[in-house]
C-alpha cells in the first residue's frame, strides 16, 4: 500500500511520479512530435506483435525469403472456422507453392517449387483478436455479417501458432515454459446493429 507521504505526494508533480514530502519530481514536457512518438511506442509495447511470412524453397540449397509484418490486432477469419484456435491454425498452415503458382526465386533467376507459411514471430504483450465478421458480396455489392459460429475459449495458449511449434523446422526448438506464450481472456467487444 501507499504511505502517507507517497499518497500526500500524488497530484502535485505534473505527472503519476510519487513523490514525497522532501522531494518533489520536475518532469519533462515533451514536444508534440516526442508525445506522439511515445504514445506509438507505448502502444508497440503493449500490443505490438510480428507475423513473420517464409517461403523456403524445395530446393534447400536456396535462401528462404522471410517477411515480417508488424501488427497490433491480429485478424481472424470466422467463415467456416468453429473457433479462434481453428482460425490460428488456418494461418500457420502453410501452402506449397507449384505449378503455375511457383515462387520466383531472384537468387534461382526462375520460378521453383516451394513451402510458404506464416507464425507468429514476436508475441505482443497483450493480444488483440478481431474476428472479422463482415465480408463484401461481390453479387449483391454489399457488406454481408457471417454469423457462423465462433467460440473462444477463457485461456489461449499461443505457442502452437508460432515459430518454435513449426514441424519443418530442423532445430526443433523447445516452448517457452515461462507461460509467455499463455493469455487470459480479460474483454469482449461485441459489434450491434448492421454492416
Amino acid at each position: 500500500g501507499k504511505g502517507a507521504d507517497e499518497a500526500e505526494g500524488e497530484g502535485e508533480g505534473e505527472g503519476a511520479a510519487t513523490a514525497t514530502a522532501a522531494s518533489k519530481p520536475t518532469l519533462a514536457v515533451p514536444t508534440s512530435a516526442a508525445a506522439e512518438e511515445e504514445k506509438r511506442g507505448l502502444l508497440r509495447r503493449l500490443f505490438g506483435g510480428t507475423l513473420t511470412t517464409e517461403i523456403a524453397p524445395k530446393d534447400e540449397e536456396l535462401k528462404p525469403s522471410v517477411r515480417h509484418e508488424d501488427f497490433l490486432v491480429l485478424s481472424l477469419q470466422v467463415k467456416g472456422k468453429a473457433s479462434v484456435q481453428a482460425s490460428l491454425a488456418a494461418i500457420v498452415e502453410g501452402e506449397m507453392l507449384e505449378g503455375d503458382n511457383a515462387y520466383f526465386s531472384e537468387e534461382a533467376g526462375c520460378k521453383v517449387d516451394a513451402q510458404k507459411r506464416t507464425f507468429v514471430g514476436v508475441l505482443p504483450q497483450t493480444l488483440v483478436l478481431a474476428l472479422k465478421r463482415f465480408e463484401f458480396d461481390y453479387d449483391t455489392m454489399q457488406k454481408v455479417k457471417v454469423n457462423d459460429l465462433c467460440e473462444f475459449p477463457m485461456k489461449l495458449n499461443m505457442a502452437p501458432y508460432t515459430r518454435q511449434a513449426s514441424p519443418e523446422d530442423g532445430d526443433s526448438q523447445e516452448m517457452p515454459a515461462d507461460g509467455s506464450s499463455d493469455y487470459a481472456l480479460c474483454g469482449v467487444v461485441l459489434h450491434s446493429g448492421t454492416a
